[in-house]
Parts: C-alpha cells; structure tokens; sequence
C-alpha cells in the first residue's frame, strides 16, 4: 500500500514537520501506515485544492482552517465522514467549533476540530518595564496605543513595541476581525450576500490597526530588514496572537504572560484547524489517521502553543496552566470565529490583498486615509461581485 498524503499549513513554522513526524510515529507503529507529510503556506496549500478541480493531485487528508470547511465542500473536494465512521462524534468537540465541521449541503459531518486558538494580548513583563509601562496595568485600544507610544524607547534596539499575529504579515485577517466586532463592524450582511468592508465601522478598526503601522508600533520589518521576531524571540513588548505563552529565546529566563484583549467589550478571534479526508482512494486508512491526530490533539496542541479543541481535552489542558486558565476561559467565552460562508475563504483573501497593499504604501510612505478608504472600497467592490456570481 502506498503511503498516505497528508497536507497541513506550517503550524509551527520550520518544526511543523519534526512534530508532526514525531506525534505520528505511534499510528504507523500500530497500525502499520507510512504517512507522507507535506507542509504548505496557506496559500499554496488553496491553490492545490483548486488544482485539484481540474484532476491535479490530492492528498488523502489535510489539516485546514475550519472556516475553509463550507467552501471545500462546496466545491465538491471534501467526504462525509458520518456514515461510513460513525466513530466521528462532534459532541465531543468544542462547542462554538461544531457549525464548521458540517457540510452546509448535508448537514453531516465533513471535518473534525483539532486545535485552536483564541487571539490574546500577550506581554513581556520585562519589556515593558523597560519601556516605563506598568506590567499589571490593562486598557482599552487607544490605551494600548499609549502604552506603544511609551515603548517605543525600546525601537532603538531594535524591540518592536507591538506585533500582530503573524510578524511576517501585519494586516491579516487575525489581527483585523477582533476590532472590526469591537466597533461594531462586519464582515459579511447578515444573508451573507454583501461585504460590509466599506462601511463607515470598518474603517474605523482598519485605521486603529495601521496607524499603529504607520508610527512604527507594528513594525513592517526587522532592524537590519529581515522579517520581525515574535514575542518569545524577545523582539516585541506586546503581541496579539493566539499562540500561548513560553519562555524566551534569548537566555535571560524572562517570559511571556497572558494578557487580556485590549477591551473587555472585543470579542477575541476563535481560529481552529480542522482535520479532513479529500481523496477516498485510502479512506478507511485516511480515517484511522484522523482519529489518530484528533486523538492525541492536546500534545500537538501543547507542541505548538496552542489549545486542543475537544471539550474534555480543552479543561484539562487549561487546568494545567492555572496562571493563564482564567484569562483564556474569560476570552473564550466570548470569542467568535470567522464567517462559514461557502466564499469566505476567497473574500478573506481579497481583503488581506487590500492590506498588503495597504502596508506597502506605508513603507513606501505614501499612506494617507483616502488610500485606506479606497483600497476597503474596492476590496468590498471585489468581493460583492463575486458574491453575486455565487448568489
């Protein structure tokens, strides 16, 4: 038997593959299976589903973001797992995940919850002490701008006040959502037949997120150009991100703490990976392989800094960091996933074009407000078109 494919997004960066292979060395012990990993940038990792459409190669299964989960089986690339694995019980999965392991066609389960994270303000206490910013203190989102401000002594070598969820990419969708609900905004109308990009609440939370761009407190790139650090990497004071606190990279045994979301009234971004079968050539073997990875998703979760997501996994994993346990459940309570409309996933894309563009006129120091209102506007123009190809 040949071996099984399975593609994931590099969920932890150049480690991805090492941890994977080493988590899965006990399916193929036990039940004598070769899985062929293959880790893929997100956008790489769409591009081969789409080729897929036109006979190009599948894996067997794949690790995919959970909101992808409506528009890959519209699209015909995904197969129901309750019928032919009775085994796959969603109840046991986080509850808000649920709606996005189902197909919106059948109704049936077509991906199981794996991980996930919810987006959290994370802090280096001796960053910030440094930076004259009192460690304990917590504010709303222009406190937090004041407190970048502060921090910003710390640019002179070469520490970024703030960093968003991927250092290498300010502007995405993690970073974006948080405060497009906190000020009232929306991604999608509430028949999904519109985007609301443009509207005047958008706008708002764009122009909080990249003024800070533009002052400097989310740095474009590193010191000497290469990309940012990350907050465990001590290159940053503060970082919104979904990846728990560790120690630091740089040996002086300071450490990052949870801290919570710049307001109490923001509801934190939930993200999950899901687990999916695509290629039914292997399927019972296919299936094994999730059940395996969906089995053992509070060590891989641990490995790479984020949260199982099965309920009774979840409680003992918080139980076992009781100085974040009460942050986190406090975020999680009132956290909210990204659309599961079927054409999400492309419009998510369109909008994070739009801030690439949007943080290149930063860099080349061309940024004014009417540029971020045109780029939102035609990024609401793109995507209501393609909507209303769908409709």
């Amino acid at each position: 038997m040949r071996p099984l494919r399975f593609w994931t997004p590099p969920d932890a960066g150049f480690d991805t593959l090492r941890l994977l292979r080493a988590r899965l060395k006990g399916l193929e012990r036990s039940r004598k299976i070769s899985v062929e990993v293959r880790v893929l940038p997100l956008s790489a990792l769409w591009a081969r589903f789409v080729d897929g459409l036109k006979g190009g190669p599948l894996p067997d299964a794949a690790a995919i973001p959970g909101h992808w989960t409506a528009s890959l089986d519209r699209l015909g690339l995904l197969f129901g797992l309750s019928s032919a694995v009775p085994a796959f019980d969603l109840c046991a999965a986080y509850a808000p995940l649920r709606p996005h392991a189902l197909s919106p066609l059948s109704g049936e389960p077509v991906s199981v919850p794996w991980w996930m994270e919810v987006g959290v303000l994370q802090a280096r206490p001796d960053l910030l002490e440094e930076g004259g910013v009192d460690p304990g203190s917590r504010g709303d989102w222009e406190g937090l701008g004041a407190a970048c401000k502060r921090l910003s002594r710390l640019r002179r070598r070469g520490i970024a006040p703030l960093i968003g969820a991927d250092p290498m990419r300010p502007g995405i969708l993690e970073d974006l959502a948080p405060r497009i609900w906190a000020r009232g905004g929306e991604f999608l109308s509430p028949d999904g037949s519109r985007a609301l990009f443009a509207r005047e609440e958008a706008g708002r939370a764009f122009l909080d997120f990249f003024s800070l761009v533009e002052e400097g407190s989310v740095p474009i790139s590193g010191p000497v150009g290469l990309p940012p650090g990350d907050i465990f990497s001590g290159s940053c004071a503060l970082q919104l991100s979904g990846r728990l606190a560790g120690p630091s990279d740089d040996g002086e045994g300071a450490v990052a703490v949870l801290a919570p979301p710049a307001s109490e009234k923001e509801a934190p971004l939930l993200s999950a990976r899901h687990l999916a079968v695509l290629d039914g050539e292997l399927f019972p073997e296919s299936c094994a392989l999730i059940h395996f990875l969906a089995g053992s998703a509070r060590l891989y979760a641990r490995d790479i800094g984020a949260l199982p997501a099965q309920e009774k996994a979840l409680a003992e994993a918080l139980e076992g960091m009781p100085e974040a346990a009460g942050t986190l459940r406090s975020c999680l309570s009132r956290a909210r996933t990204l659309p599961d409309h079927p054409l999400f996933p492309p419009l998510g894309r369109i909008l994070e074009r739009a801030s690439r563009r949007v943080v290149d006129s930063i860099w080349r120091r061309s940024f004014t407000r009417e540029l971020l209102r045109e780029e939102t506007v035609h990024a609401a123009a793109e995507a209501d078109h393609l909507l209303s190809l769908y409709a």
